[in-house]
């Protein structure tokens, strides 16, 4: 059974609050889908004088910058168990996202073979290790398919 991951609960992250809004508070009181808990407020000290804002976790009171909501409330990532998408990726998986993500910086579009022309003020060399970069995301990729292919139907 795979663990619920980070992107599948509701979150709160303090960092979209504004300093000015936490300034001096102890305890906020966070609402999130209809459901009301009060929440401590710590702080850090920051290297240029002012301080780094974090939640406390009602569960282990540890610190955290983002805090989750499940059945029994709110509480940081570790109490919950919770895992990060990217923790169950499989090598064919970085792959094709190494292979879209350059895809998309050289201004290609399609799938991940695609080609197109060097983005304009692109340097030659540059493009030239992009397109190879994204070669051999792609290559990585296909090999991985051709190793589920060979397993899913016994093939040798």
């Amino acid at each position: 059974m795979s663990r619920t991951k980070t992107n599948q609960l509701h979150r709160l992250d303090i960092r979209r609050y504004s300093y000015s809004e936490l300034e001096g508070a102890k305890v906020v009181e966070l609402t999130l889908n209809n459901y009301t808990q009060k929440i401590k407020v710590t702080t850090t000290p920051c290297n240029y004088g002012k301080v780094r804002h974090w939640f406390v976790c009602p569960y282990c009171s540890g610190r955290c910058a983002i805090i989750y909501q499940a059945n029994s409330g709110l509480a940081c990532r570790k109490c919950y168990k919770l895992c990060y998408a990217s923790e169950n990726k499989t090598k064919s998986d970085r792959a094709i996202d190494g292979a879209v993500k350059l895809n998309r910086r050289l201004g290609f579009t399609g799938d991940i073979d695609c080609y197109g022309k060097k983005p304009k003020g692109m340097h030659w060399k540059t493009f030239r290790k992009l397109v190879a970069k994204r070669n051999d995301y792609s290559t990585s990729f296909w090999n991985g398919v051709g190793l589920w292919m060979g397993r899913r139907f016994k093939l040798n």
